[in-house]
């Protein structure tokens, strides 16, 4: 009896200690799983990078073993992580194990978008540079070490037409034609080359988009770009398509409206720029523009209203209705009166004291945080 209860004793420790071990390992494996979707792995230190990856090493080992976890998705999502970590801290000889698990698990670079990318990772990482020679001077071109890499990784995706619609590769493919754009860096030359860049990308999205026009995240980096590029009309149609799909999404309406108004207060500026105006009648803004800005200035608005009657407690949007409705200051009385005429001048004051009291109601109830409350409180100590 004495006997038989030892062994239910000993059987019951060995559970128990079991089940702490598979707790602390769910833990690690969260842990770890949630670094590699965030992608903060990226931005540790050598000393925390180089870490990281002996204890996913670590674990890796073990779990591989595991006949249950050998299937697992989030295994590879592991060993992809270990792939980058081998990258980041100069483990070349295990950036390449990691990358043929992930290839015996997800097939050939020619069928699979994922290997594909990460294959092209691993050549612009382990490529050994060509050493300049002497008759190679420094023109400001991107010749540096890591030019041989970007132009392997590039070459190698080109390889595969197959993929070329796909979105990550597309990222993929402009990230290294930005790098490989001569005189890349700072300065003119460098503002052209990163404006070719965009270029080409726009062009690699809208051919994206011509196959699958529903995928929002696409439509929202085509308006980023098109903005970069100081193209507003066709940064406001990239999101406008996007509500289309998603009409209640308040961030977009809120999105939209920082877009329309920056696009009002372009008009002004290139209405000054453009008729080489002196100081003093730089104000003297034709009909047409003044017509120009009341429309987006007032869209804008609309915008931001739209926004906050779908989330009432998206204070950003509120703070954009505080701002833009406060009393105007324009200097141009034909621009004034437009909006005089047009019944804005009380209504605005109407809906600047809302947006105030919106704005206080949000803190008081600690609807954000610190640092958001005090961007709240900056807003409305503005004149």
């Amino acid at each position: 009896m004495f006997s038989g209860n030892k062994k239910l004793s000993n059987t019951i420790n060995i559970s128990n200690k079991t089940h702490t071990i598979t707790t602390m390992t769910d833990q690690v494996n969260q842990r770890l799983l949630k670094l590699h979707s965030s992608g903060l792995y990226n931005a540790l230190t050598p000393e925390q990078a180089l870490s990281l990856f002996h204890e996913t090493k670590a674990y890796l080992n073990t779990a591989f073993q595991n006949v249950l976890l050998d299937s697992s998705k989030e295994l590879y999502d592991l060993a992809e992580l270990q792939f980058y970590l081998a990258l980041i801290t100069h483990h070349d000889t295990e950036a390449k194990l990691m990358l043929d698990r992930l290839t015996d698990k997800f097939g050939h670079y020619t069928k699979s978008q994922r290997i594909a990318i990460l294959r092209s990772v691993y050549l612009e990482a382990t490529t050994v540079p060509q050493p300049l020679g002497n008759d190679k001077k420094d023109n400001g071109s991107n010749n540096n070490d890591s030019t041989n890499g970007y132009q392997e990784a590039a070459k190698f995706l080109e390889t595969l037409p197959q993929f070329g619609k796909r979105i990550d590769v597309i990222r993929r493919r402009t990230y290294l034609t930005s790098k490989l754009t001569p005189g890349s860096g700072s300065g003119s030359a460098g503002a052209n080359a990163a404006a070719a860049a965009a270029n080409e990308y726009v062009k690699d999205l809208l051919s994206y988009l011509d196959v699958k026009p529903s995928d929002n995240q696409a439509w929202y980096e085509l308006s980023e770009v098109y903005l970069k590029l100081g193209n507003y009309q066709q940064s406001i149609y990239s999101l406008q398509q996007i509500l289309l799909n998603v009409p209640f999404a308040y961030n977009v309406h809120y999105k939209l409206a920082t877009v329309y108004q920056s696009y009002a207060f372009k008009t002004l500026f290139d209405f000054s720029s453009t008729n080489n105006n002196t100081k003093k009648d730089s104000f003297n803004y034709n009909s047409a523009t003044i017509e120009r800005f009341y429309t987006y200035y007032t869209l804008a608005i609309k915008h931001f209203l739209k926004s906050v009657e779908l989330s009432e407690s998206y204070y950003k949007s509120w703070a954009g209705v505080f701002v833009l409705t406060k009393p105007l200051k324009f200097k141009n009385k034909n621009l004034l009166t437009k909006f005089e005429e047009n019944g804005k001048t009380e209504e605005y004051k109407k809906l600047n004291k809302l947006a105030e009291n919106k704005l206080k109601e949000i803190v008081e109830k600690n609807w954000v945080n610190e640092e958001n409350k005090q961007l709240i409180e900056k807003v409305l100590a503005t004149e």
